[in-house]
């Protein structure tokens, strides 16, 4: 047990998922006057970096259990919080010795799916390395039926407690007036008069889950997506006679340079224009759009809580994978055939489709404050 500093708390960071998850918490802690230090690698880095929110460190992912000890014990919070992303070993490595020197843990599960994997890795020699924290938050009730289905977690120690990213997102979006609006059209040299699609490129990569459970690939690739929804653009436009504009949207953690080469490899009219935009942040997009595209992106979540019409298109896929979550989220339509597609394109570009016109509710967006509650709870018990 390490003597803490009872306001301190060590925010870990791996994965892009996990680090805008935890900006929303690390800014109300702070605006709190709680002690927050980041601990964070790569993109996750650079995401948290950029917010200047509070002190902040790069670490390898690679670093070591045992320095990752050595570190707590040096600097000695009172709790850590770490994202659960599923690709990364950092936020695994620092729970883990969160653990054995008896710090409080909480880790939130930034993504709906499939949450009880994040907390298993799979060591060298095939072996299940187990990182399960003291609390765990999960988005919903989907969620949470899920992973204490798994009889290695607690039920008592997992809480239901939102998505703070995505609620914040949402409200950014809700609150962009018109004007702010026309002002991000003309930032990024869009037109704002046409029809704007927005693709949310996601990494579309099989899981070491995925391997163990012998399923075939997934089906489908970021590209071969994008380069179908490209040509069922192209033709509705030269159809209607109707111009468009298409905006990609690359996930941080990959490289726009494949994606580059769908659009130069796809042939469309002169009356759509497509473009990649690396910078620009998701709200923004979202603003912008008439409509959004993507695979499984949390982009389309966000969307679709703003009304905005979302399409899931997953054309291909081998239905080896359960795909349950996004056919179950209101306001977004899975697409998985070419025919579908085409219709759900033309309704938008014809303006038949008339969507969710109905208010957003954001007196319901309490995530950031149950997590924040949940750690100062926490912190008041240790001062006593």
């Amino acid at each position: 047990m390490v003597d803490c500093d009872n306001n301190k708390i060590l925010a870990v960071a791996g994965a892009v998922g996990a680090a805008s998850s935890l900006i929303p918490i690390i800014r109300e802690l702070v605006t709190r006057e709680i002690d927050v230090h980041i601990i964070a690698t790569d993109i996750a880095f650079q995401i948290c970096k950029g917010k200047k929110l509070c002190s902040i460190s790069q670490l390898e992912d690679t670093f070591s259990e045992e320095n990752a000890i050595k570190y707590m014990e040096e600097n000695k919070p009172c709790i850590i919080v770490s994202g659960a992303g599923g690709n990364n070993k950092i936020e695994p490595t620092f729970r883990r010795a969160a653990k054995k020197l008896g710090i409080f843990c909480f880790a939130f599960a930034d993504m709906w799916c499939h949450p009880a994997r994040r907390f298993f890795q799979v060591g060298s020699n095939g072996e299940l390395i187990y990182s399960i924290p003291d609390l765990i938050g999960v988005s919903d009730e989907r969620s949470y039926n899920e992973i204490i289905g798994d009889e290695r977690f607690d039920s008592n120690k997992i809480v239901i407690v939102g998505m703070p990213h995505v609620e914040e997102t949402v409200r950014e979006v809700v609150a962009a007036s018109d004007e702010e609006i026309t002002h991000l059209f003309a930032t990024y040299n869009l037109h704002k008069c046409i029809t704007t699609f927005v693709f949310f490129s996601a990494p579309v990569e099989r899981e070491i889950w995925d391997e163990i459970a012998g399923l075939p690939d997934i089906g489908y690739s970021e590209t071969t997506i994008l380069c179908r929804i490209i040509q069922t653009i192209s033709q509705l436009c030269e159809q209607y006679k109707k111009p468009a504009q298409l905006i990609v949207k690359p996930h941080p953690s990959e490289s726009s340079s494949f994606l580059a080469q769908a659009l130069e490899s796809t042939q469309m009219v002169d009356s759509l224009d497509c473009r990649i935009i690396e910078n620009g942040n998701t709200k923004d997009m979202i603003c912008m759009a008439t409509a959004v595209l993507g695979m499984t992106s949390t982009a389309l979540l966000e969307a679709a809580l703003s009304n905005k019409p979302v399409f899931s298109v997953k054309i291909g896929l081998n239905h080896s994978y359960d795909d349950r979550y996004f056919n179950s989220i209101d306001g977004i339509t899975s697409v998985y055939d070419l025919g579908s597609l085409r219709r759900e394109i033309e309704d938008v570009l014809c303006e038949r489709q008339l969507f969710r016109n109905h208010s957003v509710d954001l007196g319901k967006f309490q995530a950031t404050n149950k997590i924040v509650n949940i750690l100062l709870k926490y912190l008041s018990g240790v001062k006593q």
